[in-house]
């Protein structure tokens, strides 16, 4: 990855395809929203150089059932 440019910028030039997966219905979160944000960020950052140009990039939350 090409230090200096946007996450914009690189998946359009790597043609890298962003993919959420959430379930459909509401997701109620419990916690900090600014530490959630950073570690999906985090997480992002760490995925894009290791992706080929071309490839699917994902993050998601997985359906948790309450017992």
């Amino acid at each position: 990855m090409v230090p200096d440019l946007s996450w914009l910028e690189v998946i359009t030039r790597l043609q890298i395809r962003l993919r959420r997966k959430v379930p459909v219905e509401v997701a109620w979160v419990v916690g900090d929203f600014e530490a959630i944000e950073r570690s999906a960020i985090s997480r992002l950052d760490n995925a894009l150089p290791h992706a080929p140009a071309g490839s699917d990039v994902g993050i998601g939350l997985p359906r948790l059932v309450a017992v």
